[in-house]
């Protein structure tokens, strides 16, 4: 009989342990992703830009799906992600990205997970502010949680 509780305490340490190690790896990738769409009031050299992009790249799945809204059409696959993002690196003037008010839910499933934050984007130029409710749904492929799934989810104005 001890050696049953032991052991279901055992697994039930590690449950725990894991699933807050998940709830990290996803949160820091979400400070990566805010990093790699801010950009300070200089250039950013080609190079630069290409670690960035590359970047921006292992944290989406091959076949995500971004919806920003209309009438901006849906960005289907890494692949045009990277395009646009790197299009818009280019033409975008000082920005600062930051995530708030970020909640984290695991799925049971234990590969799956739903994150629910604010966007704040902040422009240098003219100390604009632009607020958006952002949903992720992410998936662990192969040991690493990249995101399948982003949408800006329409609010009250």
């Amino acid at each position: 009989m001890v050696i049953i509780c032991i052991v279901l305490a055992a697994a039930i340490v590690v449950y725990f342990v894991t699933r807050n190690r998940d709830e990290r790896q996803i949160r820091k990738k979400l400070g990566l992703l805010a990093g790699a769409v801010t950009k300070s009031g200089e250039g950013v050299g080609e190079i630069p830009l290409m670690g960035r992009t590359r970047t921006v790249q292992s944290l989406f799945s091959d076949d995500c799906v971004i919806s920003v809204g209309k009438p901006v059409p849906d960005i289907n696959g890494v692949q045009q992600l990277t395009t646009v993002y790197f299009q818009a690196m280019r033409m975008t003037d000082a920005i600062e990205v930051t995530f708030l008010d970020v909640s984290v839910t695991l799925g049971d499933d234990g590969v799956s997970a739903t994150t629910n934050m604010t966007a704040k984007a902040t422009r240098a130029r003219d100390k604009g502010i632009e607020a958006r409710e952002i949903e992720m749904k992410w998936r662990k492929i192969e040991g690493t949680w990249r995101i399948h799934e982003a949408e800006a989810v329409q609010t009250l104005r």
